[in-house]
């Protein structure tokens, strides 16, 4: 349930965010940002994918019991 709310809560802040940067900045391309918010979800998976191979909490204890060590 918890990562059901957190990818919901992700795509929603995504798209406002797009929105908010091209009514602030006036470039049409953070329009289609914050359009194409499954494709942004996707690159975010895949960016914590490879960076916590471990997954979140084993990447977690391996680095708390490197610093013990």
């Amino acid at each position: 349930m918890l990562g059901a709310f957190i990818v919901v809560m992700l795509e929603n802040k995504v798209g406002e965010f797009g929105r908010f940067l091209s009514n602030a900045t006036g470039v049409q391309w953070f329009q289609v940002l914050g359009e194409s918010v499954t494709i942004v979800i996707g690159l975010i998976f895949i960016i914590c994918v490879m960076a916590f191979r471990r997954g979140i909490v084993g990447e977690l204890i391996y680095r708390f019991k490197s610093k013990k060590a």
